[in-house]
């Protein structure tokens, strides 16, 4: 893995091309696994694209929780003064989060579209969209627990 100062280099979208966004974000388990935890609430700040991009998950207090960088098929999760690298940014997103939920995914919803990905394992509820209100909802199976995911977008 490259040093940290590679992320935001020259390979990354123009920044015309980059969606940013931040709220607060609300990420629940009904039935965890043992030494997971059951919940995650606080702020949250999304800046570039699928393909590139930083998440910053910070808690209600606003310190930082989770910092998530990614780039190509590179991705760095720094948590609890630990740095992690991963191939993937969903695997990232996986291991910081407890939950599955592609960067296509959560891009997609961010900006109001269902995508190709609605029939996955996440059903998400954009009813409430233009308000700044996402809602998504997943089922026990395929050896995850029900979770739901709640997105309260700040607003220009």
């Amino acid at each position: 893995m490259p040093a940290r100062g590679h992320f935001g280099s020259k390979n990354e979208p123009p920044a015309s091309q980059q969606l940013r966004y931040a709220g607060r974000i609300s990420l629940v388990f009904e039935d965890p696994p043992a030494n997971s935890p059951s919940a995650f609430s606080g702020a949250f700040e999304l800046r570039g694209t699928p393909l590139a991009g930083e998440l910053d998950l910070l808690t209600p207090l606003g310190a930082i929780a989770a910092q998530m960088k990614w780039q190509n098929s590179q991705a760095q999760l720094i948590q609890a003064g630990q740095t992690r690298s991963f191939t993937s940014v969903d695997e990232m997103i996986l291991q910081a989060t407890g939950a599955s939920i592609s960067a296509q995914q959560l891009f997609n919803w961010l900006r109001g579209n269902v995508g190709q990905e609605q029939s996955r394992d996440w059903q998400v509820d954009l009813s409430r969209h233009a308000d700044g209100r996402i809602m998504a909802r997943r089922n026990a199976g395929s050896g995850q627990s029900a979770a739901s995911l709640r997105i309260i977008l700040d607003q220009p």
